[in-house]
C-alpha cells in the first residue's frame, strides 16, 4: 500500500532496505516504479546513513498483530537518533512514545488517505519537519539512547536478581 501511496505523489521517493522470502516478490513489484528505490539488504551503517539523508522514517506495522503492539523497532529509534520525524500506526507503543514527544504522526494502519495525508504535510511543511526532527532528537538524547537503556537494564537486572525467589517448589 506504501508503494501504491508514493507512486502517486510526483515529489516523494521511497527508499526501501530489507530482505526475507518476499523480497524477490516486492523486488518484482517496485521494479520500474520511477520514485521507489528499493536496496534490499544493507548494512547497519548503510541504514544510518540512508535515514540521515531522509527526510522522514515510516514505520507502518500492523497492530492486529501482538507482537507489533507492543515491539518498538530499531528504526524508530535511529530516525530519532538522526533527527528524523516518524509515520507511525496508531495502536502501537511506538504511537504513544510519538505523541508524547511529539516528534511524528500517527496514522491508522491501512488507511490510505491518512498515510498520505501525512507524507504530503512533511513534504510541503519543512519548518514541521524540522520541529518535529528536533523533538526526535532531543527524546533520543534524554531518553532513548544506547548509554541510558543500557543503564536502565543493567539497573532492571539488579532489581530482578535482589528479589530472590518469588516462587516455591511446591515438593
Amino acid at each position: 500500500m506504501l508503494v501504491d501511496i508514493v507512486q502517486s505523489l510526483t515529489n516523494v521517493k521511497l527508499v526501501v532496505a530489507g530482505f526475507g522470502e518476499k523480497e524477490k516478490e516486492f523486488r518484482s513489484y517496485v521494479e520500474g516504479k520511477s520514485n521507489i528505490l528499493f536496496l534490499g539488504k544493507v548494512t547497519h551503517d548503510r541504514v544510518v546513513e540512508l535515514t540521515n539523508s531522509s527526510d522522514c522514517v515510516v514505520a507502518l506495522y500492523d497492530p492486529s498483530i501482538p507482537n507489533n503492539v507492543f515491539a518498538s523497532p530499531n528504526k524508530v529509534f535511529e530516525a530519532m537518533m538522526c533527527g528524523k520525524p516518524l509515520i507511525v500506526s496508531a495502536g502501537s507503543s511506538m504511537s504513544k512514545m510519538i505523541t508524547e514527544e511529539e516528534c511524528g504522526i500517527v496514522v491508522d494502519y491501512g488507511n490510505p488517505v491518512e498515510i498520505s495525508m501525512a507524507i504530503q504535510t512533511l513534504e510541503s511543511d519543512p519548518t514541521l519537519v524540522r520541529k518535529l526532527g528536533q523533538n526526535a532528537r532531543k527524546a533520543y538524547i534524554n531518553k532513548y539512547n544506547w548509554e541510558l537503556m543500557r543503564k536502565r537494564l543493567c539497573d532492571l537486572a539488579d532489581t530482578v536478581s535482589n528479589l530472590g525467589p518469588t516462587i516455591k517448589n511446591p515438593k
